[in-house]
């Protein structure tokens, strides 16, 4: 639920504020400490999964940003520790 929420905010973010990007690589690094630390959970895999999916098409509908928010080099720390996440 909390993953879901936070992609609602996200999209949010992302139609007021330009810097939308910059949150969305905090919540990757956070979930990369967490993974480091041993901290990961089933938990922590499925938000991030829920927060990725929801934030991740919805910015894509916000006029102006459309398919900037997926494949553009500023995205790919979030690609790389969600493909992780999937992996461990």
């Amino acid at each position: 639920m909390y993953g879901a929420l936070a992609g609602v905010f996200y999209i949010y973010m992302a139609a007021t504020w330009g810097g939308f990007i910059f949150v969305c690589n905090m919540v990757a690094a956070h979930v990369a400490v967490l993974a480091l630390v041993g901290r990961y959970s089933s938990r922590l895999h499925r938000a991030y999964t829920l927060f990725f999916i929801i934030g991740t098409l919805g910015a894509m509908q916000v006029r102006g940003y459309n398919w900037c928010t997926e494949g553009a080099g500023h995205t790919y720390a979030v690609l790389w520790w969600h493909f992780f996440c999937l992996c461990v």
